[in-house]
């Protein structure tokens, strides 16, 4: 086993061995095959080495390149030879790193191989390194040469062809520039590639570099030349094209305006108005476009365009044509708004005019001359005159107005001044006929007034006549005393009337002056009263000559009857038979019967005055001389029967008188003192004035009795005297009984004087009374006036009544001297201490009360009646203010609005004019309510009365005032509304005109065309937005209307519903046709694109068949160039030929909008005839109702 096992070990160390040697027989192997491959490897390299060492670079740019080919060759089997080397590198690292001991021969000798490859490389490089600067110097030489012929060529080509004409061929000429653009832009990487190529130059050419770069920069200079000339002359063209289409807008635009209508009325002005307006605002929207085109010349301009002299007149032209446009354009809107103006002016003349023809009228008429309710009528003037006040500043407004229009230079000021002089005149004319008539109604009612005071007088007169006319002459002295008073009275009523009439004659005096309308009747009517005033003072007088007559009869009457009574009492005395029984007795009596003589012949001195009056009387004719006569004869009669009884009763007693003595006497005169004592002693003074007077004239007999009696006393003093000095034994009794007759008789006197003091203070108390009693009657008779509680019925008939007032306070202020007269005469009589004073004074009180009374009564009756008066004034001028205001109110009771704007219009002017006279009704409402406050505050008495009136008046004016402002909101509703409806009707006559302006036209057959008709189309749109604000606000007013409550709300709504679809139909309409347009635009861009680069293609096919290929090198190359510039150019086009891939349905899209457009019309002409057809039924329904109306009125005027 163990021989074996070495026998084992020792074949695998013989195996081992074996293959040890094989092992290094196979690496020596693989070292000589390296060593051999080196070998081969360094050969090739040397072999390669040697051709790297030549010197010949090439003369040209044809040996260079061959030289380079061939180098290239070279270099490509050296690319070879690096790939070997490279393998044997790897082997070389495998060899080493399989046999470590060979590592150095083996290194060594590719470290050989590597440094002849190095120096390979290097010759390689330098080679290389000489061929490619030969190459490049010749090769930018030549291409330098040939860079100059092609940029002149290039440049000659730019140059060679004319300026375009139209924008077309700018366009195409641009775009042929462009494309040499590409050319160039193509080449500039081969001017890039030469200048860098230059520059690596060894040494670089300083003067080709610069003759390259000036090459380039005159090629881009030259293209940028002819860019900026070709862009100037599209730009020109373009500008051109845009001046001449901008011309031909204005020039229609200016046609527009050469229309010289101006509107012959006020609606067709508006309408003209409206359409200068939509065409302003179409002209401000779209003079954006001239606008532009100026931009745009000035742009040109700026860029210092070579037909700058072209393109300045041009935008002159352009600019003078729009400046003209614009200056016509204002001139035609100043004439329009002239012309509305005039129109306005005229339409509110002739309205002014009707109404100062309908107000003349009205002036004009001559009622004054009807004297019935002249109050009224001058009370209606006043209103009259009060809504010509009112009116005053619209006339002043329309002189105004058409002044403003004269100083504004309107162009038919002639026309204006011609209106306004005739309106002036008018106006003046009416002011003077209502002035005339206010002076014939004042005129009229002074007559009236005159004429009042004309009967005020003749009632007068007719109660002096019938006084003066009276049979009353009197029945006695008391009632003819009375009666004269009164005519004394009467005659000072009379007197105090002549100033009545002297102011009667001069006022009628003064209507002639005046020239006043009914002065002749006047003056007659005057003069006759005057006359028959003047004709008082002869019945006056007869009166008072008869009431004097009538006065000295009752006084020769009543003083004969005294005589007569007194003889009666004295006859008994005359005719006694008594002669006495004694002494005394018988001296007694004929002392007696002396004193009776005595007396006897003191009244026949009486009666013979009474006779001389008597027979004074006769002689003059006196009305009662046969009762006067009688008298007369009567006391004559009975004097001389008294006289003749007298006579022989003194003869008898004379018989007797020598047996009586000096006692018989005195005790006779003690008797008769004794019997006349009692006389004197008595306290009856009488009771009135007349027993007064007959108490005195008893008085007065006794007095001449005792006077007569001194004789008798006399006689005794005498004869006791003689008695006494004879020295008489009875001498003192006899002169105590003298003294005692002499002290009876004085204390006689004594008694004489204090009863004469008090009949006379008695008489005076009772012709105090007697005149405070007529005073008393007299204020009791005017108390009564003074207390009537007749305040008229009426204005005229509580004037009549103050007249008559006046008079009556006229009298009381002549008669309170009367008054005062009675007053301080009863003071008087109490001053003098007048036995009756307590009465006196009571009188006085009485009196003074009385008269205080009846003053203050007609203080009130005065105040009473001018406040009835204003009463009465208060409640005519509430009456005439309510029938004013009913007058107002019948003009208020139609309920015609209108057919059209115009008449609504017209409506709304007469109802503002209706307005402005309510101012005066206003005034004069607010003047009553006014002064029914101040009435009632002011009467009491009569505050239910006035606030009747005072509601009565402000009912009916708040009922008017109501009415006037429902009819003012009705017509301005209407107004609205007709307005609203016209604006409704405009609109959609507008929206039918756009759609047919929109609608009209046929699609473009070239690109000018269709921007043509898009320019237009976008002109329509301009129009459309300019009249979107109009749209807005007759949506918001239509809105309004609606939430207001609008009678008439559905038919707006139906109205803006009609009208948004019409607008959304012309705006969809516009939508479709602008895409349409736009198509076409596209189709026809399209179409000239097709053409251009079908005409490029062809102009470009003969270059793909040119067989010509190139007889050299650089022919070939030129013509690979070339065919480079022209693929980079197929290239710059590939994006216009893509374009053309798309599909248009332009045709199609635009008779489908057609059809549309045709469905729309006959839809719209449906809708008008269906408005027309209920307008007319609405008219004719309004008409039934109008003619209903008025049937209704004529029924109600027939009842």
């Amino acid at each position: 086993q163990q021989r074996h096992d070495n026998f084992i070990n020792k074949w695998r160390a013989l195996q081992g061995a074996l293959g040890e040697y094989r092992e290094h027989l196979a690496g020596a192997l693989e070292i000589h095959s390296f060593n051999r491959d080196i070998d081969d490897t360094s050969q090739r390299v040397s072999e390669k080495a040697l051709a790297m060492m030549s010197d010949d670079v090439g003369k040209d740019l044809m040996a260079v390149e061959h030289l380079r080919r061939k180098q290239d060759a070279l270099e490509r089997d050296m690319t070879a030879i690096e790939g070997k080397i490279k393998e044997h590198e790897v082997e070389c690292g495998r060899l080493v790193s399989k046999y470590p001991d060979m590592s150095i021969p083996i290194r060594s000798k590719l470290t050989e191989l590597q440094d002849n490859w190095h120096n390979l490389q290097f010759l390689t490089n330098t080679r290389r390194d000489a061929l490619n600067a030969a190459y490049t110097s010749h090769k930018f030489q030549a291409d330098l040469k040939e860079l100059q012929i092609w940029v002149a060529d290039t440049i000659k080509r730019m140059d060679s062809s004319d300026l375009p004409t139209n924008i077309a061929e700018a366009h195409s000429m641009l775009e042929l520039h462009d494309e040499r653009k590409a050319e160039i832009d193509g080449r500039q990487e081969i001017f890039k590639i030469l200048k860098e190529a230059g520059l690596r130059l060894n040494p670089p050419k300083e003067d080709d570099l610069i003759k390259l770069e000036e090459l380039r920069r005159t090629l881009i200079a030259a293209w940028e030349e002819r860019r900026q000339k070709l862009t100037q002359a599209q730009k020109l063209q373009v500008f051109k094209q845009q001046a001449d289409q901008a011309d031909s807008w204005l020039a229609s635009k200016q046609a527009f305006l050469n229309n010289d209508d101006l509107g012959d009325s006020l609606a067709s002005v508006e309408d003209l108005l409206q359409k200068h307006e939509a065409f302003e605002k179409t002209v401000t929207a779209q003079l954006s476009r001239v606008d532009e085109v100026e931009k745009l010349g000035k742009e040109v301009l700026s860029e210092e365009h070579y037909a700058t002299s072209v393109i300045t007149q041009i935008l002159q032209a352009l600019t003078a044509r729009k400046d003209k446009l614009k200056e016509n354009t204002t001139v035609r809107r100043k004439k329009l708004q002239e012309s509305k103006k005039l129109h306005q002016f005229l339409r509110n003349v002739y309205e002014v005019e009707s109404w100062l023809i309908q107000k003349q009228q009205v002036a004009s008429d001559e009622n004054y001359r009807d004297s019935s309710n002249l109050q009224s009528k001058i009370q209606k003037h006043i209103a009259f005159e009060a809504e010509l006040v009112a009116n005053k500043g619209r006339i002043g407004g329309v002189s105004n107005e058409g002044e403003s229009l004269i100083r504004e230079s309107h162009f038919a000021s002639a026309e204006i001044q011609s209106k306004i002089d005739e309106l002036e005149t008018d106006w003046r004319s009416l002011q003077e006929t209502s002035a005339t008539k206010k002076d014939r109604l004042n005129e009229a009612y002074q007559a009236l007034l005159f004429s009042h005071s004309l009967e005020e007088l003749e009632g007068w007169m007719d109660d002096v006549e019938s006084q003066l006319t009276s049979e009353d002459h009197g029945k006695d002295l008391v009632s003819v005393a009375n009666l004269l008073k009164r005519h004394a009275l009467l005659e000072n009523d009379v007197t105090g009337h002549a100033d009545a009439f002297t102011q009667l004659k001069e006022t009628a005096s003064a209507f002639q002056r005046s020239n006043h309308f009914m002065k002749d009747e006047i003056q007659e009517r005057a003069q006759s009263v005057i006359d028959r005033y003047r004709s008082l003072q002869e019945p006056m007088q007869i009166r008072r000559d008869n009431l004097e007559d009538a006065n000295l009869l009752y006084q020769l009457l009543r003083d004969i009857e005294d005589e007569l009574q007194w003889f009666k009492e004295k006859e008994p005395l005359a005719s006694s038979t008594d002669l006495g029984n004694s002494l005394n007795a018988v001296q007694s009596l004929q002392k007696k019967h002396q004193v009776l003589e005595t007396e006897i012949s003191s009244r026949e001195q009486v009666v013979n005055a009474l006779a001389s009056r008597a027979q004074q009387m006769i002689r003059s004719g006196h009305f009662a001389l046969n009762r006067i006569e009688s008298a007369y004869s009567d006391l004559l009669e009975e004097l001389l029967l008294i006289k003749r009884m007298a006579k022989e009763r003194r003869l008898r007693l004379q018989d007797a008188a020598e047996s009586q003595t000096f006692y018989v006497e005195a005790s006779e005169a003690e008797a008769w003192l004794r019997e006349k004592k009692p006389l004197l002693t008595s306290t009856d003074y009488g009771k009135d004035e007349d027993s007064v007077q007959s108490l005195m004239k008893k008085l007065e007999g006794l007095g001449r009795e005792t006077n007569a009696f001194h004789q008798t006393v006399g006689r005794l003093a005498n004869l006791s005297h003689g008695l006494i000095d004879r020295g008489h034994f009875d001498s003192a009794n006899i002169s105590q009984k003298q003294a005692e007759i002499e002290n009876k008789l004085s204390e006689l006197e004594t008694l004489y004087k204090r009863r004469e003091w008090h009949l006379l203070e008695n008489r005076k108390f009772f012709h105090f009374i007697r005149e405070t009693e007529e005073v008393a009657e007299w204020i009791s008779d005017q108390t009564a006036i003074a207390a009537s509680e007749d305040y008229g019925r009426d204005v005229e008939h509580v004037e009549l009544l103050i007249q008559r007032f006046e008079n009556v306070l006229s009298g009381l202020a002549s008669s309170e001297g009367r008054v005062t007269n009675c007053l301080q005469a009863g003071q008087a009589l109490i001053a003098e201490g007048n036995p009756e004073s307590e009465k006196i004074s009571a009188k006085m009180e009485e009196t003074q009360q009385l008269w205080d009374d009846l003053k203050e009564l007609a203080h009130a009756r005065q105040e009473a009646l001018a406040g009835a008066k204003q009463v009465h004034v208060f409640d005519r001028t509430a009456d005439e203010t309510i029938s004013w205001i009913q007058e107002k109110d019948s003009s208020l009771t139609t309920d015609v609005y209108g057919q059209d704007l115009e008449s609504i219009q017209a409506l709304v002017r007469k109802h503002e004019v209706f307005q402005t006279d309510l101012a005066a009704v206003k005034e004069q409402v607010e003047s009553v309510v006014e002064e029914a406050g101040r009435l009632s505050g002011l009467f009491p008495d009569a505050r239910e009365h006035i606030e009747v009136k005072h509601e009565e008046v402000t009912d009916a004016w708040t009922k008017l005032f109501e009415k006037t402002e429902q009819r003012h909101k009705n017509l301005q509703q209407a107004e609205q509304l007709q307005s609203y409806f016209d604006l409704y009707r405009d609109l959609i006559a507008w929206i039918s005109e756009m759609i047919a302006k929109v609608t009209s036209p046929e699609l473009a057959q070239d690109v000018p065309g269709a921007e043509a008709l898009i320019s237009r189309h976008m002109e329509h749109r301009a129009e459309i937005n300019s009249r979107e604000e109009a749209f807005i606000q007759f949506y918001s007013t239509g809105s309004k209307l609606i939430n207001q409550g609008h009678f008439l709300a559905s038919e707006v709504q139906e109205k803006i519903r009609i009208l948004e679809q019409r607008k959304q139909l012309l705006n969809e309409t516009w939508e479709k046709r602008k895409v349409i347009y736009d198509l076409s635009l596209d189709t026809q861009h399209f179409m000239k694109e097709a053409n251009l680069l079908e005409n490029w293609i062809t102009s470009r096919e003969p270059i793909l068949h040119d067989e010509k290929l190139g007889d050299s090198i650089p022919q070939v190359e030129d013509l690979i160039r070339r065919h480079e510039d022209f693929e980079k150019t197929i290239e710059a086009h590939a994006d216009k030929f893509n374009s053309l891939r798309r599909i248009t349905m332009l045709e199609k899209a635009f008779m489908k909008q057609q059809e549309a457009e045709a469905s729309a019309r006959l839809a719209e002409k449906e809708r008008v005839e269906r408005e027309r057809l209920e307008a007319r039924k609405r008219k004719e329904i309004q008409r039934i109702s109008e003619e209903r109306r008025k049937e209704d009125e004529r029924r109600k005027q027939e009842i």
